[in-house]
C-alpha cells in the first residue's frame, strides 16, 4: 500500500488524513492501555494503523511521519470505541479517495478505508 507523492490539493488531503490516521492510532493505543485485558486483541489494529501512517507519510514524501497526537479523544468502553473509531475512519478515507486527483493515492486510501472496514465488522457484534 504504497502512494506515489501526493500534490497540490492531493497533498492537503493527505496531510488531512495522515492527521486522521495518527489520532485513531493514539486513540487505538489508548484503549490498549485502560483495557489490558484486551491488548492481544487491539495489537493487531495498532500495527495496520502505524502501516497507514507510514504509507500516508510515504506518499508526502516524509522521512518520517510528524509525531502522533498524545490523546485524540476521551477513551470509552471498548465495545463501542473501536468500532466507532474504525467507522469514521473508513468513511473518511473513503471520502478521500473519492477527493484526489492521484490514481496511486486513491487506491492507498481506499486500500486503507477497507481495512477500517474489516474492523467494523470483526468489532460489532453480531
Amino acid at each position: 500500500m504504497v502512494a506515489t507523492a501526493a500534490t497540490g490539493s492531493d497533498r492537503d488531503i493527505v496531510v488531512a488524513a495522515l492527521t486522521s490516521e495518527q489520532a485513531t492510532l493514539a486513540s487505538y493505543a489508548a484503549l490498549s492501555r485502560t483495557h489490558p485485558a484486551a491488548r492481544k486483541r487491539i495489537a493487531p489494529l495498532i500495527g495496520v494503523q502505524r502501516q497507514h501512517v507510514a504509507a500516508l507519510a510515504a506518499a508526502l514524501q516524509l522521512d518520517s511521519p510528524p509525531p502522533a497526537p498524545t490523546a485524540a479523544e476521551p477513551v470509552r468502553p471498548l465495545g463501542s470505541a473501536v468500532p466507532d473509531l474504525a467507522r469514521r475512519a473508513a468513511r473518511d478515507r473513503l471520502a478521500d479517495c473519492r477527493a484526489v486527483a492521484s490514481g496511486s493515492v486513491a487506491s492507498t486510501l481506499a486500500s486503507m478505508a477497507a481495512s477500517h472496514s474489516v474492523v467494523v465488522a470483526e468489532w460489532t457484534p453480531a
